[in-house]
C-alpha cells in the first residue's frame, strides 16, 4: 500500500508538470508581447543647431543716397531745402551666393510649436549708382525788389553699398505634421555694410531785372521806357563731398515662411524664405530676399 501511494503521488506530480510548463510559457509570451510598441514621430522641442547655404538677391533705393551731401554743400543757402530734397540716384539690384548658420530652441505643445532662433549669413551683395540732375528754379527769397532770380543748378553723385553679413534674431511658430514641420517668423535684423558716397553741386545764377531810361520821342516829347537786363553768375560752391565708411551697422527687421522635415530622430533638413527690411543706411534704403537650404542637429 505504502509503495502504491507513491506511484499515484508520482504520476500526479508528473501529470502537473506540463500544465505548469505551458502556464510558463504562456505568460512569458504575454509579457513579451506588451514589450512591441509602435514608434513615435519626431518630436521638435528642445536645443537644435546647423549650417545653411543662400542665395540672395539685394535690393537698393539711391534716391536719396547723397541727400545730406547736397544738404552740407548748400547749408545756409536759400536753396538748401529745394535741392537736397531731389531724387538724383537710381535703384539697382544685385544677387549673390552666401553661408552662415543658426541655433534655437523649440517649445513644443501637442503639434503647436514656438520658438526662438538667431541666423548668422554671410554674404556680398554690391550695389552702386551713378547720375547727374539739372533744374532751373525761380527762387526771390534773396532777390532785390523787381528783380527775380532763377537758378540753374545741377547734382552730379554716386554711391556704392555692399551689404557683407546678415543676422537676424526671430520668434518662430510651427505645427508638427510628423517628419514635417511648416513655420512661420518674424523678428529684427542686423546688417553689416560698406558704404561710398560723393556728391558735386555747380549752378549758375541769372537776374532778370529792367532799368527804366529816360528818351525823348520823335515829337520831341520826354517819356520813359523799360529795358530788360539780364546777368548770369557762376555760382561760388564748395567743392565734391565725399562720405566713406566701413563696417556700418544697419537695424530692421524680417519675416519668412519655411518647412523643416526630419531625416532621423535628431537631424533635420530645412527650406526657407526670408525678406529683411533695413532701415535708411546713409539716406540710401535695402533690403534683402533669401532663399535657403540648411541641415541641422536636434539635441
Amino acid at each position: 500500500m505504502r509503495r502504491m501511494r507513491w506511484l499515484v503521488c508520482g504520476l500526479a506530480i508528473i501529470g502537473m508538470t506540463p500544465q505548469t510548463r505551458a502556464a510558463d510559457l504562456s505568460d512569458t509570451f504575454l509579457r513579451g508581447s506588451q514589450t512591441f510598441q509602435v514608434g513615435e514621430g519626431p518630436r521638435w522641442g528642445g536645443f537644435y543647431a546647423g549650417a545653411h547655404a543662400s542665395y540672395s538677391m539685394g535690393s537698393a533705393d539711391f534716391g536719396k543716397g547723397v541727400s545730406s551731401l547736397v544738404n552740407f554743400a548748400l547749408r545756409n543757402s536759400v536753396l538748401q531745402d529745394q535741392v537736397s530734397s531731389w531724387t538724383t540716384l537710381s535703384k539697382a539690384e544685385t544677387t549673390s551666393s552666401g553661408f552662415g548658420g543658426f541655433i534655437g530652441y523649440n517649445w513644443q505643445w501637442d503639434e503647436a510649436v514656438f520658438g526662438l532662433e538667431g541666423n548668422y549669413t554671410k554674404t556680398q551683395l554690391l550695389m552702386s549708382s551713378s547720375d547727374s540732375l539739372s533744374r532751373a528754379i525761380l527762387n526771390n527769397a534773396a532777390a532785390p525788389v523787381g528783380h527775380d532770380h532763377t537758378y540753374n543748378m545741377t547734382v552730379s553723385g554716386n554711391a556704392t553699398v555692399e551689404l557683407t553679413d546678415v543676422a537676424t534674431f526671430r520668434m518662430r511658430g510651427g505645427w508638427d505634421a510628423g517628419r514635417f514641420m511648416p513655420y512661420a517668423f518674424a523678428g529684427i535684423a542686423v546688417g553689416r555694410a560698406n558704404v561710398s558716397r560723393s556728391a558735386t553741386v555747380s549752378g549758375t545764377l541769372t537776374d532778370n531785372f529792367t532799368i527804366q531810361q529816360t528818351v525823348t520821342d520823335a515829337a520831341g516829347q520826354t517819356i520813359v521806357i523799360n529795358i530788360p537786363q539780364s546777368i548770369t553768375s557762376t555760382l561760388v560752391l564748395p567743392g565734391t563731398q565725399v562720405d566713406g565708411q566701413n563696417g556700418v551697422f544697419a537695424y530692421g527687421w524680417t519675416l519668412g515662411l519655411g518647412v523643416d522635415f526630419c531625416l532621423m530622430q535628431n537631424l533635420f533638413l530645412r527650406a526657407e524664405w526670408e525678406w529683411v527690411q533695413f532701415a535708411s543706411i546713409k539716406d540710401m534704403n535695402v533690403h534683402t530676399n533669401t532663399v535657403r537650404a540648411a541641415v541641422a542637429m536636434k539635441f
